[in-house]
């Protein structure tokens, strides 16, 4: 959402930063696997908060400039705000998921993606 320059996008980001303390993000990938395992066993019952990781709009901001930095990203973006998180992803681990994707690669499939869908432009003279 930051790589995009949508003030509007931005506040939605950093409205879930402000209420959960960090934004919890997953791949694609990790979805369909919790959701194959759920089905799998029906032992398994209930609400599953299904994130591998948390990460903050500063955080976010941080990784797209220092593994994109053809892609502008506002300062105003980039201001951090110092929340704590106290939940977690625990339920799905304890019924034996494991994750594929840690943040980085979450971080750089999500701009990748924007990039092939051409939802996000890369500056004609960078390329």
């Amino acid at each position: 959402m930051q790589a995009t320059k949508n003030k509007l996008w931005f506040g939605t980001l950093r409205f879930l930063e402000e209420l959960l303390g960090k934004v919890p993000i997953l791949h694609l990938e990790d979805v369909c696997d919790a959701l194959i395992l759920c089905m799998e066993k029906p032992s398994i019952n209930g609400r599953f908060l299904c994130a591998s990781a948390y990460v903050s709009s500063a955080e976010n901001a941080g990784h797209h400039q220092t593994s994109f930095p053809e892609i502008e990203i506002p300062d105003e973006f980039v201001e951090k705000l110092e929340r704590k998180i106290v939940w977690g992803s625990t339920k799905l681990k304890e019924a034996g998921f494991e994750y594929k994707y840690d943040v980085k690669t979450i971080l750089e499939d999500s701009i990748n993606s924007a990039l092939n869908l051409g939802e996000l432009k890369i500056p004609s003279s960078l390329v």
